[in-house]
């Protein structure tokens, strides 16, 4: 393998640990697909949780998203620096693993001091169900058959991005879009696909009408 060859595997992991962080940003996957765990044990059961804060798990290899792209940066960043000594097999080979082994320390440094104790508050965070009838604000315009944002506060006073749509019951009386800033109730949520059904105030509705 090439000094050129080991440059584009290298720039591929910090572009994909880079990127996938920000299209969170700009998408509201951050809650959805940067939260997922996967904790696998010796006896190869997996068990995964997709929600917002998700319990805590027993097995022995905990698996995060977040952690997952910082080791990518990290693995790309040292690989890259290194990459000049990585003159034959042998040598590549060891300074691989010990840039992996950097890279999954520092995996391990953030889920212990970071993601472990974050997901310690999850007996005071709310669980997706406990949002509906819940009031949010529009983050992003919620447009007729198609996936907008909202911002809703939790128990904690912190406020949690969901993805939303028009509530399909009322869409005839809400019209075909949820502007921007505007208030609204959330009038469903379905968990599994993590998204809320959602609807204006009558008041705001009123309003825009006249």
């Amino acid at each position: 393998m090439n000094i050129s060859t080991l440059h584009i595997i290298f720039n591929i992991c910090l572009g994909v640990g880079f990127v996938l962080p920000i299209l969170s940003i700009l998408t509201g996957w951050f809650g959805d697909f940067f939260n997922v765990d996967v904790d696998v044990d010796f006896d190869v059961d997996v068990s995964a949780d997709a929600g917002m804060d998700g319990p805590e798990f027993g097995g022995v290899i905990p698996f995060n998203m977040m952690c997952f792209c910082l080791l990518l940066i990290v693995f790309g960043a040292f690989g890259k620096a290194c990459a000049r000594w990585m003159t034959s097999l042998g040598v590549t080979a060891a300074f691989l693993l010990g840039i992996l082994a950097v890279a999954g320390f520092f995996y391990w440094l953030l889920y212990t001091l970071v993601i472990k104790k974050l997901k310690s508050s999850d007996s005071q965070a709310l669980s997706y169900d406990d949002f509906a009838g819940r009031r949010g604000e529009v983050t992003l315009p919620v447009r007729a058959g198609r996936i907008g944002m909202i911002s809703v506060m939790d128990s904690t006073g912190s406020y949690i991005s969901f993805r939303a749509k028009i509530d399909p019951g009322l869409q005839d009386f809400i019209g075909d879009v949820i502007p921007r800033g505007e208030t609204v109730l959330i009038t469903e949520v379905n968990a599994r696909e993590k998204f809320c059904c959602v609807s204006p105030l009558l008041d705001d509705v009123a309003a825009r009408r006249n």
